[in-house]
């Protein structure tokens, strides 16, 4: 057999054998090893920003060393990430960031202690026979701010929900008078909530 036929058989061969479909072999339980080469400022770095993104402030010493030697432990895996996200989340400084964040944004200047003087104001009408004739009316304004009053700690407390919350922010004296007519009132419950104004159908039929 001369050299060029040798040649091709031996192309022919490793085009074939080149060809050939390899089957993959999965091996159970098989784990990928830790990523070493993370840096140590990359774990410092999204503890840190998420104390401050989710709570507005940096973590306490032991915060931050419980939660970057876990992160390393796990080599910031998904399950550790969302580990220590529950728990950044389940803090009662997350449920307070809420409150003050709302309150903000659907009650303005007003806290807890404007609520209390309106509510005496109100006790004080109360007292007043010569307000008799709105007595009904002054006591559904002063059971209202109770409610809000005690909302933001109920929240706290896991004993209603956010949306309660913001609703109790919105079903109040110190809400009335920010957004005075009905109008006004469902065009900022839009806006708060859904970053729009009403459309006329929403508008007047949420009105009616």
């Amino acid at each position: 057999m001369n050299n060029l036929k040798i040649g091709v058989l031996f192309l022919a061969v490793f085009f074939i054998s080149s060809c050939t479909k390899t089957e993959l072999e999965t091996i159970p339980g098989n784990q990928a090893p830790p990523d070493t080469t993370i840096e140590s400022n990359v774990y410092d770095d999204y503890v840190n920003k998420t104390y401050i993104l989710v709570l507005g402030r940096e973590p306490s010493l032991l915060e931050f060393q419980k939660a970057v030697d876990s992160l390393k432990e796990h080599g910031l895996d998904v399950a550790s990430r969302y580990r220590f996200l529950n728990t950044v989340f389940s803090l009662s400084d997350y449920k307070w960031r809420q409150v003050e964040k709302w309150r903000i944004q659907l009650l303005g200047s007003v806290d807890s202690s404007d609520v209390i003087n309106q509510m005496a104001i109100f006790d004080f009408f109360l007292n007043d026979s010569t307000y008799i004739t709105v007595w009904p009316a002054l006591q559904l304004e002063k059971d209202r701010l109770d409610t809000l009053y005690n909302s933001t700690y109920d929240y706290v407390a896991n004993t209603i929900s956010i949306r309660q919350l913001q609703s109790h922010m919105l079903n109040n004296y110190f809400y009335d008078q920010i957004n005075m007519g009905g109008d006004n009132f469902v065009l900022s419950s839009f806006q708060h909530f859904l970053d729009r104004n009403p459309t006329l159908s929403e508008l007047y039929g949420e009105l009616v």
